[in-house]
């Protein structure tokens, strides 16, 4: 696969427009493209900006939302990554360190592993995730 092309201003992968997105989703990717380095509370008020309750209740499902870009943005061999310090940013993942993805992948596992004295509650929350995705937004 090509090299995506880099913004001159930002030095940011550009996404291919047509990526194909769920509404949510496209507006996740736009706003840490417009900000990187955006907090997970700046980017859950600027998602969910127009939606009178502001959004759902659980902050968590920001975090699914980005798994599954991250899943999704894997065949452009790009992930977002996010710390509390510097906040979501659009990385390429040649710029992540080899025993860093291990370490990514061990955390994963940890927290997966901790999870399961609350019955699939990441599987609750990428259901309700994925079944709103699929509905039409309103205008």
């Amino acid at each position: 696969m090509a090299d995506l092309p880099i913004c001159p201003c930002c030095g940011q992968r550009l996404i291919p427009q047509d990526l194909a997105l769920p509404p949510i989703k496209r507006r996740i990717l736009d706003a840490v493209q417009r900000r990187p380095g955006i907090s997970a509370e700046e980017l859950r008020t600027s998602v969910w900006a127009a939606d009178p309750n502001g959004g759902p209740e659980n902050p968590k499902v920001i975090h699914v939302h980005i798994w599954q870009l991250n899943k999704a943005l894997q065949l452009h061999r790009l992930r977002f990554r996010g710390s509390t310090s510097h906040g979501y940013r659009l990385v390429s993942t040649e710029e992540i360190a080899p025993g860093e993805s291990s370490a990514l992948a061990r955390d994963s596992a940890r927290s997966r592993a901790q999870s399961r004295d609350e019955p699939n509650a990441f599987q609750i929350i990428r259901e309700i995730v994925t079944a709103h995705d699929k509905k039409p937004e309103a205008s």
